[in-house]
């Protein structure tokens, strides 16, 4: 890969991950207001943790692009 793409594509990721992280400590709230969506709130928490793992920044773009879609989708209104 191009290293002013590799450079471009690992700080869009960064974002992502914030993005995420963001997401994730916000439904974090509401499950300990409401008591509900606990179950959710921990496959995507754990999903997250996965994608602090990846390596590859290719892979790593791909699956945050994925979970911040279902977070989003799931939860469209955090």
């Amino acid at each position: 890969m191009e290293e002013g793409w590799a450079q471009e594509l690992s700080e869009v990721t960064k974002e992502l991950v914030k993005e995420i992280y963001s997401l994730l400590c916000r439904l974090h709230g509401v499950v300990i207001a409401t008591g509900v969506f606990h179950d959710i709130y921990e496959y995507f928490l754990e999903s997250y943790k996965e994608l602090l793992e990846i390596s590859d920044i290719e892979e790593k773009y791909s699956k945050a692009v994925a979970l911040l879609a279902s977070i989003e989708e799931y939860f469209p209104v955090l």
